[in-house]
């Protein structure tokens, strides 16, 4: 009787583990980018649980540098204003150094406060509740850490979240087809060619005529000839 009723207390213990102490309930997974996703909290019942995506205080919170946000009006779901009060972003989670949730977000654009990035989450009278998460194409393709914690608690327990897939895949790098671009009309000066200067025509000069010259000895012996015969016509005179 007293080793029966030893297994049930040991029994008992290890359920009362589970259901006390380990608070989430989600496993890790992977979430397609401009989709909804819910993640569950499992715990107490009728407990508040703040939950935030924790270590994206380096995130800029710009387009292609944001976390998913969590949405609002949700039931059971409470969230700060986003001018202020921070009631629940003041608070100061375990193992955290002194931080602060707020100080543990994104921080706050002109699109997005950062407010948008925790909760509180009361639980149903099943100890569960449900926040639901939207991504956009504004959303970094990354994986994500969804933080519960509780003063109550001892142990809090991540649930990592891969947008684009549990491998964490990188969105695909697009095809860059190249762009032809129309002939721009250039408009140039022609270059002129300066034509080689004509040489100067050198006309050749008339050569002048030439005086045709009697031979000189024939002039001589003509007058030779001429002084004989009038010396003969004057013996005969």
């Amino acid at each position: 009787m007293r080793k029966l009723s030893k297994l049930i207390l040991i029994i008992v213990v290890i359920v009362s583990f589970f259901f006390f102490v380990l608070p989430v309930s989600a496993s890790d997974g992977s979430v397609t980018q401009s989709k909804p996703f819910t993640f569950t909290v499992t715990g107490v019942p009728n407990t508040p649980y703040y939950v935030w995506l924790t270590g994206t205080f380096s995130m800029t919170g710009a387009p292609g540098d944001q976390p998913p946000i969590i949405l609002a009006n949700q039931e059971n779901v409470v969230q700060d204003p986003p001018g202020g009060p921070y009631t629940i972003g003041s608070y100061k989670f375990s193992n955290g150094n002194g931080r602060t949730i707020l100080e543990d977000v994104a921080p706050s654009t002109p699109q997005v406060p950062s407010t948008s990035y925790y909760a509180l989450a009361t639980t149903d009278s099943t100890g569960q509740a449900t926040v639901e998460f939207q991504t956009s194409p504004n959303t970094a393709t990354r994986s994500f850490t969804i933080r519960k914690d509780t003063p109550n608690q001892a142990i809090n327990q991540n649930t990592v979240i891969g947008l684009g897939g549990v491998t964490n895949n990188l969105p695909p790098i697009p095809t860059i087809v190249p762009t032809i671009q129309e002939p721009t009309a250039i408009s140039t000066t022609p270059i002129l060619t300066p034509s080689p200067t004509p040489l100067p025509t050198t006309v050749p000069l008339p050569l002048p005529a030439k005086t045709p010259t009697r031979p000189v000895a024939f002039d001589i012996g003509f007058c030779v000839l001429a002084v004989g015969m009038g010396l003969l016509v004057i013996r005969k005179v």
